[in-house]
Formats: C-alpha cells, sequence, structure tokens
C-alpha cells in the first residue's frame, strides 16, 4: 500500500491520509476505496483490481494500463494510465469520455473526505496548444450505482497538459463529499474535448482515497462457490468463488480437504469479489473443497462442496493396434462395415514403418476400384467400437492419429475425393446407418500411395448422455471413379476420461 504525503490534504482529516491505509472500523473512520494505490494489480483488460472501466465508443480508441513509468506514478510503483487516441484516424469526434469508477459502502449523512492525484499529458503538450482540450473529472452516483451516464454533475480538476514523453508534476485534488444513501459511486473520467485526429491523451490517477465513517457490519459474507463436475486426477480445473458483504471482503481463500489452494487479501476490502483458482487434483476420490470469506469487521464464512475426483481412464481397446489382428485384417476389439456396391473392401494389419503413429501396427483400411471401368458415388468402410463405463454427463477426450494415401496423391488432383469421418451411436447400437451426425476430421492431405508423409491428428472432445457409445471411423471415397485405391492408416486411436 502507498504512502500518502501529508501535503495531499489541506482540508480536513490529514492525519487519516499519512498512513498507507486506514484499518476498519464498525462506525469509526477508515477508507472505502479498495486498490486506490493501485499496488494490488490490475485486470488483463489494463484496468486496475477492484475498479471498472466506461467509455462512450465513436471514432477514437481507448485503453487501461498498468502505469509502471516513474514519473507518472504519485507513490509506489503503479498507477492507472488511461488512453484516448485518435491515432490512424481521418477524423474523430468531440467530446470522447474514458474512466474508471468503484462502488463503497458509507454511512449516510457522514462526511468522506475525497483525494488523488494525477497527470494529464496529451500530443500538443499544453493547455494553450489543445485549447484545454484534454481534462480530468469525477462525480458521484449518490445511490451507487454504475452507469457513468446518470450522474447530473461533473467537477473538473483543473489539472494542467505535460507533452506525452516529458511529464510534468504529479497534481492533488481533495474535496469533501457527503453521504446521502448507504452506497456511493466514485467516478473519475478521462475527456478529449475536441473532434482531432491523430491525437493522444493520457491520463494518469494514483492514490485515489475517501476516508470517513465506516458502516456497521450487520451480516457475515455471503459466499457462492463453483467446482466443475467430473474432476480428474491431474488434470487442472478452474475453481470460483463470488463473496459480498456490507463492509468489504478482507480475506478470501479456497481449501481442498483443508490444504489452501489460493489465498487472497485486501487491505481495504471490496463490497464483492469474484476469484476463481487452478486445482490439479492428485488423488482420485472423495474431497471437500471450501471457500472461506471473512469481512472487514472479522465475520467468517465458509462453504464447502463435496467432490469426486475420477481416474483418467482410457475405454478404448487395442487403440493403438498393437494387441494383435483378427483373421480379417481388423484389430482385435473392433468391428468392421462399408456398403458395399461397386468397390473393394479390405483390412490389413499395418506394419510398414512410416505410416504408422506409434508402435509397430496400424490399422490399414483400403477401398479401390482396381479392374473397374467405374464405381459408384459414396463408397464407405469402417471400424468401430461400443464401449462402457462412462459417467453421463461427463466429458471424454477422442484423439485420432493417421494418414490418407491415394492414386492421385493430392486432395486438388482428387477433387477432395476422399475423406475420413467419425460418428457416434450413444445408445451403444453397433448399426452405422443409424448415426445421424457424421463429423469430417478435416484431415485434407493426400499422399501418393507409396509416398506418405506426415501423420494428421485429430482431437475433440465428447459429452457422454449415458454410460455407454459406440465409436465409428470412416473412409469415403466420394467420386464414382474407377481404377483408384484409398488407404487411410488409423494408428493412436483415444477415448480418456472421467472413471
Amino acid at each position: 500500500m502507498k504512502t500518502r504525503p501529508k501535503v495531499l490534504l489541506i482540508l480536513v482529516l490529514i492525519t487519516a491520509l499519512v498512513a498507507p491505509a486506514v484499518p476498519f472500523f464498525a462506525n469509526g473512520t477508515g477508507e472505502r476505496i479498495t486498490n486506490g494505490s493501485f499496488e494490488e494489480g490490475f485486470a488483463p483488460n489494463g484496468v486496475a483490481n477492484g475498479w471498472q472501466s466506461f467509455h462512450n465508443g465513436g471514432a477514437a480508441n481507448y485503453g487501461w494500463y498498468d502505469e509502471t513509468w516513474a514519473p507518472c506514478v504519485a507513490d509506489g510503483k503503479h498507477a492507472q494510465l488511461i488512453e484516448i487516441n485518435t491515432i490512424g484516424l481521418a477524423a474523430s469526434e468531440a467530446d470522447r469520455y474514458a474512466g474508471i469508477f468503484q462502488t463503497v459502502a458509507v454511512v449516510k449523512g457522514a462526511q468522506y473526505q475525497f483525494s488523488f492525484r494525477g497527470m494529464v499529458r496529451s500530443t500538443e503538450g499544453s493547455t494553450s496548444a489543445s485549447a484545454h482540450g484534454y481534462r480530468i473529472q469525477w462525480g458521484v452516483d449518490y445511490n451507487g450505482g454504475n452507469d457513468w451516464k446518470t450522474v447530473a454533475n461533473w467537477t473538473d480538476v483543473n489539472f494542467p497538459e505535460y507533452p506525452r514523453l516529458a511529464p510534468g508534476a504529479m497534481q492533488t485534488y481533495s474535496a469533501i463529499i457527503t453521504a446521502s444513501s448507504e452506497r456511493l459511486t466514485i467516478f473519475l473520467r478521462a475527456w478529449k474535448k475536441w473532434g482531432t485526429a491523430q491525437k493522444e491523451g493520457d491520463f494518469d490517477v494514483d492514490m485515489v482515497s475517501l476516508v470517513g465513517a465506516t458502516p456497521a457490519d450487520v451480516t457475515p459474507p455471503k459466499v457462492t462457490l463453483t467446482v466443475p463436475p467430473f474432476p480428474q486426477v491431474g488434470k487442472p480445473v478452474q475453481i470460483c468463488v463470488k463473496a459480498a458483504n456490507d463492509v468489504g471482503i478482507t480475506e478470501l481463500k479456497i481449501y481442498d480437504d483443508g490444504t489452501v489452494l489460493c489465498s487472497w487479501s485486501w487491505p481495504v476490502g471490496p463490497l464483492m469479489v469474484e476469484k476463481c483458482c487452478t486445482w490439479t487434483p492428485a488423488t482420485a476420490g472423495a474431497h471437500t473443497i471450501k471457500a472461506e470469506a471473512k469481512d472487514a469487521s472479522g465475520k467468517v464464512t465458509a462453504v464447502t462442496q463435496a467432490v469426486t475426483v475420477g481416474a483418467v481412464a482410457e475405454y478404448l481397446k487395442n487403440g493403438n493396434f498393437e494387441g494383435g489382428f483378427g483373421p480379417d485384417g481388423i484389430g482385435l476389439y473392433w468391428k468392421g462395415f462399408n456398403n458395399g456396391g461397386l468397390a473393394h473392401y479390405t483390412y490389413y494389419d499395418e506394419t510398414w514403418a512410416p505410416v504408422i503413429w506409434d508402435g509397430k501396427h496400424a490399422q490399414l483400411m483400403q477401398i479401390d476400384t482396381l479392374g473397374m471401368a467405374a464405381s459408384e458415388f459414396d463408397r464407405y468402410m469402417g471400424i468401430y467400437q461400443t464401449v462402457s463405463g462412462l459417467t453421463p454427463g461427463a466429458s471424454y477426450v477422442l484423439t485420432i492419429h493417421g494418414l490418407m494415401r491415394t492414386t492421385e496423391g493430392g486432395a486438388e488432383p482428387s477433387g477432395y475425393g476422399y475423406r475420413v469421418q467419425w460418428g457416434a451411436d450413444y445408445a451403444g447400437g453397433t448399426d452405422w446407418k443409424v448415426v445421424d451426425k457424421w463429423i469430417d476430421l478435416g484431415w485434407n492431405k493426400e499422399y501418393p500411395r507409396l509416398a506418405p508423409g506426415a501423420q494428421e491428428t485429430y482431437t475433440t472432445v465428447i459429452t457422454a448422455p449415458s454410460d455407454k457409445l459406440t465409436l465409428f471411423i470412416r473412409a469415403w471415397k466420394k467420386w464414382p471413379t474407377g481404377q483408384r485405391e484409398f488407404d487411410i492408416d488409423l494408428d493412436g486411436l483415444s477415448l480418456t476420461g472421467f472413471k
């Protein structure tokens, strides 16, 4: 937390701002702004934690940044930078706004000392050159609303402008605010007045403070915990928690069976926080996830959720085809299908190293029309396997490796005439013709039959609606061409997930 110099306040409560943060005392005096020092981090969008942003769009670019350039930081190592620019625009519009805001709990009728430090920098480099074209203003919603457009009165803090790359002194502003309800929202906004193009205004704010009476802590924190279903050993998942309170959340922790997974703390607690924690379960079985929130007066609320962590299991048998083949050339535990007609269909134990993903074997499927003057459209052949023991609602990862080899030796010469697809019967049926949705693997590389290239990989996630399914993988020869051969090698087939 930043140390605030005594020079900041010339009205009242000078000693309240000298300390890094005024602690919470119910019905006493305390700091009401969370992360007003901007030393407690920033969100990925560049807005400081505990704050939210706004702008009015139009022909301008808006940015929020963690300001770390020392001349633009009043205290500590960070400030909030707000940028409005029209770089790259032929024209703009007048009155472009961008800003930040925060809602805090207050005591109705009490007075609060509001203060902050800041600086304005611009392409023009001075208020005279820009015709006072870049301003910082502040406003209040005395009911705690979050719509900056409803603020009735905006106050200009009358900061000077400096050149963008030659900053001057940080300026100080202070005022008294009287609360008219139990919530109020502080808005700070940057204002680019004129519709000038190819200009930039940079607005730094730091050491934002609102000191005054702290409200009574009426109720303990409200906490909600969200844990994704079906977590698996070794697979990271996000556990999320929301906590809210009348006076502010100062600590938040997430536990797995009593071990702290993540923890956060705030010198001045926000009224509402939402945090997510990455959890990678180390063991299968029953776990208890707990979220615990403490408010500014020390009240604690804990919520728990019982979770079953599953092992990561492989559901396909002989998906690597190292477990042997039947007399029909189909890998053990798999079965074949085709739609007949004017074509030949053959299965083989593939042992040619250039077309094997891993190990010494793969499944080769061949559709050919050799010795035929013509064939028929849409000739199919494939393999399938039924798996059981799935958990309804759980997600499973399907992975397929393989490559296509054809007489034509390329997708364009063949008119993309050879494809590989997969489908599923989620009731565990074995008739490939009833599958209502076939999904193309997106493999567009066809190699010459005797000159194979790199293997292709397909991965997707399947959500199981029941405890079993039948996986079908099929080769598709689209066109009725004679004297053609389509060889598809499959290997490394996998369906893994919760068990």
